[in-house]
């Protein structure tokens, strides 16, 4: 995962959310080697809510109106666990498709705030943080009203999610007005992905 999508026209958005929502810098990449440009365009649009074939492996059981549980992101390169916290929603790293970066070392969360957690491995880092009901949504609720962490930068921002059906997941990010957002489109992961680390309880 050494290289982001795309996610805005503007090189410091599209790196930077096109990490947070994809993993793809999450790994891969030794830290630091993130590097941020300037610009703002609005977003390319949503993805269309059809149907999708079953998965070659049964995912996890949920309710069909339920977000919570394994999601793989759009790249099919990493994943995160939603679960509740309290009567809010989080999202930790569940699994990565390499845990190793370029240079041969584990993946750390080199740049986060607290220096406490900068040599904590990525696995299990905390990605969604205290998601809200904003309202229903076509399928079960909109959640909102969190953020969104992305390890490359040590940042965080909005973050939007909403059931497109019972294995696809909407996830907008943006900075501040979701009009200049970008939905990705994360799947129900198989029952049997594997954790890259401890469950966490």
């Amino acid at each position: 995962m050494a290289h982001a999508s795309s996610i805005y026209a503007s090189p410091p958005l599209r790196l930077l959310l096109a990490t947070l929502l994809g993993l793809t810098g999450l790994v891969g990449a030794a830290p630091g080697q993130v590097h941020a440009q300037a610009a703002a365009k609005s977003p390319r649009g949503s993805a269309a809510a059809a149907p999708i074939s079953p998965p070659a492996t049964a995912p996890s059981a949920q309710a069909p109106t339920d977000v919570t549980g394994v999601w793989l992101d759009h790249t099919k390169r990493g994943a995160v666990e939603i679960m509740p916290c309290g009567n809010r929603l989080c999202g930790y790293i569940y699994w990565v498709k390499e845990l190793i970066n370029q240079e041969g070392k584990p993946v750390v969360d080199a740049n986060n705030p607290d220096p406490v957690r900068r040599g904590k491995p990525i696995c299990g880092t905390q990605i969604l943080v205290n998601l809200s009901q904003q309202g229903r949504a076509q399928i079960g609720y909109v959640w909102g009203a969190g953020s969104i962490y992305n390890p490359d930068e040590g940042a965080k921002f909005d973050v939007e999610l909403k059931l497109m059906s019972p294995n696809e997941l909407s996830v907008l990010g943006y900075l501040g007005i979701k009009m200049f957002g970008e939905q990705f489109t994360w799947t129900r992961a198989p029952a049997d992905l594997a954790r890259c680390g401890p469950a966490r309880v």
